[in-house]
Formats: C-alpha cells, structure tokens, sequence
C-alpha cells in the first residue's frame, strides 16, 4: 500500500476515487507501527531483544515506583492535612517538598506543621471556641436596698393612680 501519492493528491486538493477512497479508510498507522518493530526485533539477536526487553521492563518499573511514591506522599499529606486542620492540602505538599521535610518524622512533620501554621493561619481551620473568650461572668450583684427601684416605683405609682371616667 503506498499512500503517498494518495496523500500528495489531498494536498493538491485533488478528488478521490472510491478505490482510492477505500485504501486510506483502511490504512492503519499503529499496525504498519507494530509490523516494522516486529521486523526489527526479528532482526536482533537473542541477546539484544531480551535486553531490550529488559530495558523496557525496567522502564516500566521506574514509573510504576515514581506513582506508587506519589500516591504514598499524597496519602500522608492528606492525613497531616487532616490531623492539623489544613485546609489547603497541595500548598502544603509544595511546601513541604520545598523544605524536603522528612514526612515520616513526626518531630519535623510538628515543627514544620507548627511553622506553617504561624507563617500561613489562613491555611488552617479556626480553633476559637465559641462565646466571648473571656472568663465566666460572675453572678450579678443583687440590688441594694438603698437603691430605688425605678421600674418598681412606677408600676406602684400607676397601681395608685385614681380610675379615669369615661
């Protein structure tokens, strides 16, 4: 199959035949792909085709390792993030990878969370409790005997007041 001319006549904005037509429907890139590796494997020695193989799987390894690390880490900032009241769970993996904090010690995993907390409060939930924050407030004083009444003399002046006529 050669669809170069094919190729070369679409770029001319020339028409396809329907022969022509079909040969590029039924071109497929990732086989013609899977047929030259065959051929050059074919090729190889051996050898040269298990180290190839080897490398591969090596390669394989390596991602895999580099993902299985990053799920641990983004597992352990979540519970850090968690158990500190972080709200902002990526901003703290950032800085923890900029300052390489040992994320499984927990002495510098508490002072770094502590820094953290200090330099960005915004990050972290509230731990005010509610009311005043002040202490408990005593019992009010009760009245003086001395003291007049306000509210009471005017209630008993009014109790006193003679009936108006209708």
């Amino acid at each position: 199959m050669n669809i170069k001319p094919l190729i070369a006549k679409l770029l001319d904005r020339g028409e396809l035949n329907a022969l022509e037509r079909a040969e590029l429907e039924n071109f497929d890139p990732d086989a013609l792909r899977a047929k030259l590796d065959e051929l050059e494997r074919s090729r190889l020695s051996r050898e040269e085709a298990l180290q190839q193989d080897l490398a591969a799987a090596q390669a394989e390894r390596d991602k895999l390792r580099a993902e299985c690390g990053a799920l641990v880490r983004r597992e352990r900032i979540g519970a850090i993030a968690a158990e500190s009241g972080c709200t902002e769970p990526e901003y703290l993996d950032f800085l923890a990878a900029r300052r390489e904090v040992a994320l499984d010690d927990p002495a510098a995993v508490k002072s770094f969370i502590a820094e953290v907390e200090r330099a960005n409060p915004h990050c972290f939930r509230s731990r005010l409790r509610p009311g005043s924050g002040g202490p408990p407030a005593a019992e009010p004083p009760a009245p003086q005997p001395d003291t007049p009444d306000r509210i009471g003399g005017i209630i008993s002046a009014l109790g006193e007041a003679p009936e108006a006529e209708r």
